[in-house]
């Protein structure tokens, strides 16, 4: 009986012994599929990344394959107009059906308010910032270049009947002036000989669609808001007043940074000649002497009590709404800023209007910037 116990014993512990060798044999499998597993899935996963990393400098290849080719591609007034120029890295020069010369910037568009030159041409960002090309030079008007009018790059004053006279770069009424570097402590152009130079190099410059605006829709400017809002150039904006003219000149030529084109808050050339591109091309050779009468402050590009009559080749309000500061300076130290154009609650002022003052700011007076090449 002893030795029927034995074993049973013997052969229970014989079972116990081969259950454990089994489980570690199974645990050698398992760990060594494990591991074959892994150095395939690491291995897989090294190929996945090296696909990705060639589809991914693929990638970049083929879109600076699409900057360059976009960047180098001659186009026309229309496709301009396509928001792919939204990704355009350098200026595009272009031509109108007239064969007038045009310089868009990078990373602008042609909107399609006007086809040509003439009709006053809108460029927009992809904020919808807007600025119209003022041309400078011989502007034709037939597409066999028989027929041009010519605008010169000059600061000028306007006779009774409308009739523009240029200046010399010094002096106006032996008072008014663009300087370089101040001596009254108001701002200045950013560069004034920069900005002559490359509007005359590329037939033209751009000025502000409309006067500028402030980012919030809510509500009104006030003498408190202080200078922290978003500038804007573009329709329906609340006006950016209770602005001065230091702090009209920083908004502008900070508004964009660019080594392809130039901000900069409106000089006495640029807006003069304005005038006289719109009195050739509009059918108001007295737009120089418009006012525009409105009861109240009206959003940019609604003056004159929402029904705006004060548009010319695409750009509104230089004649009233608001009076706007400039970098022109009047040579009294006791008044040495210069606002131009008209504004609303009052007769005085119109378009080619000059009104020295001290520094301030109003309710009623705002600024536009402009843009040139390099």
């Amino acid at each position: 009986m002893s030795l029927i116990k034995i074993f049973k014993r013997s052969e229970k512990g014989s079972i116990t012994l081969m259950v454990l060798a089994a489980m570690i044999f199974v645990l050698v499998v398992i760990t060594a599929s494990y591991f074959a597993i892994s150095n395939k899935s690491g291995n897989q996963d090294k190929k996945i990344s090296k696909i990705a990393q060639q589809y991914r400098a693929s990638d970049e290849d083929m879109d600076q394959e699409y900057r360059d080719t976009l960047n180098n591609a001659s186009l026309t007034i229309e496709q301009a107009q396509s928001t792919g120029m939204f990704e355009k890295t350098t200026n595009t020069e272009l031509v109108d059906a007239y064969g007038n010369q045009i310089v868009v910037p990078a990373g602008f568009r042609i909107t399609e308010d006007a086809t040509d030159v003439t009709q006053g041409l809108v460029i927009e960002d992809k904020d919808g910032n807007q600025f119209v090309w003022i041309p400078v030079g011989n502007v034709y008007t037939k597409a066999d270049k028989s027929e041009s009018k010519t605008i010169t790059l000059s600061r000028y004053t306007f006779a009774s009947d409308g009739t523009p006279t240029a200046h010399g770069a010094d002096e106006i009424d032996s008072y008014y002036k663009e300087l370089s570097k101040s001596s009254y402590g108001n701002a200045v152009a950013k560069d004034l000989d920069g900005f002559i130079t490359s509007a005359n190099r590329n037939y033209g410059y751009y000025i502000g669609r409309y006067e500028a605006g402030y980012s919030s829709d809510t509500a009104d400017r006030t003498s408190s808001s202080g200078i922290n809002e978003v500038m804007t150039c573009k329709a329906n904006q609340y006006v950016y007043n209770y602005v001065t003219q230091s702090q009209a000149s920083n908004l502008s030529s900070s508004m964009y940074t660019s080594s392809n084109f130039t901000s900069d808050l409106v000089n006495s050339y640029a807006w003069d000649t304005a005038i006289v591109f719109i009195q050739e091309f509009s059918e108001d050779s007295k737009y120089s002497l418009q006012t525009v009468l409105q009861k109240a402050l009206a959003k940019t590009g609604k003056a004159t009590d929402g029904i705006n009559n004060d548009v010319k080749c695409n750009i509104y309000d230089m004649a009233g709404n608001c009076l706007e500061w400039t970098t022109e300076t009047y040579m009294l130290s006791n008044g040495p800023y210069v606002v131009r154009g008209g504004h609303c609650q009052s007769g005085i002022g119109y378009t080619s209007y000059r009104q020295r003052t001290a520094t301030v700011s109003y309710d009623d007076w705002s600024f536009r910037p402009l843009l040139y090449l390099e």
